[in-house]
């Protein structure tokens, strides 16, 4: 009953997320506004996020330029020298992982990862915003359990002290596979929360 009461506070945005979640938390959901999460928690989870966006955005700009200079220098000398950078190619193969997962992981920040959303073009639009918050929690969760057994395949190189190049071990290049999953889950969590903490028309 008490769902139908407070309809007329959110129907008007088509936010039917808010009406059910009202449905199961009423306690917390007070009529045309609704907090799941303090606001003081999410400004502080979006300053350290924004914080890590900056910081990835350098790491991809760095690693990305010495890819690109290392691969010509191997051209220049390959062509010009009849030489090489011994290691050069299996450094580039690195640097090609580390800018591919830290741009998923940008990506996902952005919502411009690649989505299959042909669910919306058959459901009434009012089920947007209800169907975005699975996408995302589901999302998040699996790219939890994906960052876990990237863990875990880290934690395996690292037992078995391979090396790549250099007397580097392998794990080092490895780590930003656990890394950008778990901050991919993080962000498409954050996304999930963000749909939970929304203020309903006045």
């Amino acid at each position: 009953m008490k769902v139908l009461l407070y309809r007329s506070n959110f129907a008007s945005s088509g936010d039917f997320l808010s009406i059910i979640l009202y449905g199961l938390f009423p306690a917390h959901s007070p009529p045309g506004r609704a907090e799941f999460f303090p606001n003081s928690s999410m400004r502080l989870i979006r300053k350290i996020e924004n914080i890590l966006e900056k910081m990835e955005t350098l790491a991809v700009s760095v690693l990305l330029s010495l890819m690109i200079l290392i691969a010509f220098s191997q051209v220049i000398l390959r062509n010009l020298f009849n030489e090489a950078i011994l290691w050069g190619d299996i450094f580039i193969r690195q640097l090609v992982l580390w800018v591919g997962f830290l741009g998923a992981s940008l990506a996902a920040r952005e919502s411009k990862h690649i989505s299959v959303d042909f669910l919306p073009h058959f459901l009434p639009k009012t089920w947007g915003k209800l169907i975005q918050f699975i996408v995302n929690l589901t999302a998040g969760i699996i790219s939890g359990f994906l960052a876990l057994a990237a863990f875990r395949f880290v934690q395996f190189e690292m037992d078995g002290s391979a090396v790549l190049f250099l007397d580097i071990p392998v794990w080092i290049f490895q780590i930003i596979l656990p890394y950008s999953f778990f901050v991919i889950s993080a962000r498409f969590l954050l996304k999930t929360l963000g749909a939970l903490t929304f203020k309903g028309n006045s």
